[in-house]
């Protein structure tokens, strides 16, 4: 069993974004700024020693490839990734949205 399963996770997160906007993105050059280094590295070899990721990695090749896609993937310091404090609720600005959602909503919503 893995202890941790980050880096699945990050290398799988690049293909549901490809996925749910493909139409958006076919034919295009794109960035991917990614702040894990495992999925880095199996992004851009287009293969990884983990099997979840490595499916990841190969179906995210194939489809940027069906779709005409073309990527420059960077690595970024995960305080420098705009997705990293929405992730962990660090944003003043989520959490005052999430406050002004619980107080709206149905009063079993838990956050």
């Amino acid at each position: 069993m893995r202890s941790q399963n980050i880096n699945p996770v990050e290398t799988w997160g690049p293909l549901m974004a490809l996925e749910t906007f493909a139409d958006k993105l076919r034919g295009k050059n794109a960035f991917l700024l990614i702040d894990n280094v495992g999925a880095q590295f199996g992004l851009t070899t287009g293969s990884s020693h983990c099997t979840d990721s490595n499916a990841a990695s190969h179906l995210f090749w194939v489809r940027s490839h069906e779709l005409d896609i073309h990527w420059w993937i960077l690595r970024v310091d995960s305080k420098a990734n705009c997705s990293d404090a929405v992730s962990r609720w660090r944003h003043k600005w989520i959490r005052s949205e999430a406050e002004m959602i619980k107080d709206s909503g149905p009063r079993d919503l838990k956050f």
